[in-house]
């Protein structure tokens, strides 16, 4: 069981190395103190289904697809993976299993993926509001838009 990680450096500076003068770090000069990011992709939404039969009512009549009962199957399957890992003592799923933190895209898939598939934990699930991906393909924006509020209630 491997999960890819991205090492995440709060305080980048140029001073690293001459081939960095943009600001990103050299990874030989990683704060003791970095964090390990686990990344998960959300699961299939019903926008992959409709894209992927070329459902054009599929793909309009809803303004923040969630998750298909796929979706929702790998959602299950990956958190089965990732407890069976834990309990085996795979460093990255210990981790994983013991976050003091879950960050999200607004959009329901996001959510709801990282609910059902990520083992729960004490540690806060914050939603960041600019976490949305951004689609600038009009007929297919309806889809990175998400839930209004008022109908999350």
């Amino acid at each position: 069981f491997e999960l890819s990680r991205a090492v995440v450096v709060i305080r980048a500076h140029s001073s690293c190395c001459p081939t960095h003068a943009t600001g990103v770090r050299c990874m030989a000069q990683v704060p003791s103190d970095a964090r390990t990011v686990y990344i998960v992709r959300h699961a299939e939404s019903r926008m992959n289904v409709a894209m992927e039969t070329w459902s054009l009512y599929g793909m309009v009549s809803e303004r923040d697809h969630g998750l298909s009962a796929h979706g929702v199957q790998q959602c299950e399957d990956l958190r089965a993976k990732i407890e069976q890992a834990r309990d085996l003592g795979d460093a990255d799923a210990v981790a994983i299993a013991s976050r003091t933190c879950t960050l999200s895209s607004p959009l329901c898939r996001a959510v709801v993926t990282g609910h059902l598939a990520l083992p729960s934990v004490a540690g806060p699930a914050v939603v960041l509001p600019d976490g949305a991906e951004r689609c600038f393909v009009r007929f297919f924006s309806r889809d990175s838009v998400g839930t209004r509020r008022s109908a999350l209630a």
